[in-house]
């Protein structure tokens, strides 16, 4: 072999071998790369895992404040709920028909069941979403077929929104509005009692002292 072989052999080594130290670079580089992305994408999940998902809070059944003005006083707290318990005892042995009629009709012989002095009954019926259409009053029929759902107190508040929401929650509660008291004549604060049966909700309420 003569000289000018063994340079040219020695040249295409040494060309071969940049190439390859080239491609390794290349190589590595590249495998950096993807660790550091792949890094990244791990902190932002460790991350994201770590933050705190935005839950929105329960709908809160309960209306403390009136519930406590409700149960204030044992006895008319008492007398109160019987007889929203009677009306329902009396709707689910007559059926629906006959138990408005009574609460409606003064003619009915079980009308003044369901008034117990200043205590009476009225139902409303609503869909718990948008609707509360009265159907029954033992002491104002002319109310019946109003809607009532966003009927406000003195106050501006819409306590029909909270009847439906505790009744659904909870199936019955208390609620706490200001009404015009019909001696003082002047808006009073008044709490009521209601339980649900099905569409229907029955309703009892008192002046607070």
């Amino acid at each position: 072999m003569d000289l000018y072989s063994f340079v040219m052999i020695l040249k295409l080594r040494r060309v071969s071998v940049m190439r390859l130290y080239l491609l390794v670079t290349i190589f590595s580089l590249l495998c950096l790369t993807l660790n550091i992305s792949s890094c990244r994408k791990d902190k932002a999940d460790e991350k994201s895992n770590m933050e705190p998902v935005g839950i929105e809070e329960p709908v809160k059944p309960y209306d403390f404040e009136a519930e406590k003005a409700g149960e204030s006083s044992k006895v008319k707290s008492a007398r109160t709920k019987a007889l929203v318990q009677f009306a329902l005892k009396y709707l689910e042995k007559n059926g629906r028909e006959k138990t408005l009629d009574a609460i409606n009709n003064p003619k009915n012989r079980d009308h003044q069941k369901f008034i117990d002095g200043e205590s009476y009954i009225w139902v409303f019926q609503t869909d718990y979403n948008s609707k509360a259409i009265v159907v029954a009053h033992a002491v104002n029929n002319t109310l019946i077929g109003k809607e009532w759902y966003d009927v406000k107190d003195p106050d501006g508040k819409q306590f029909f929104h909270d009847i439906l929401r505790i009744s659904e929650n909870k199936g019955e509660g208390w609620v706490l509005y200001r009404w015009a008291h019909p001696e003082l004549k002047k808006a009073t604060p008044k709490v009521t009692y209601f339980k649900k049966s099905g569409d229907l909700i029955f309703n009892n309420g008192f002046y607070v002292e």
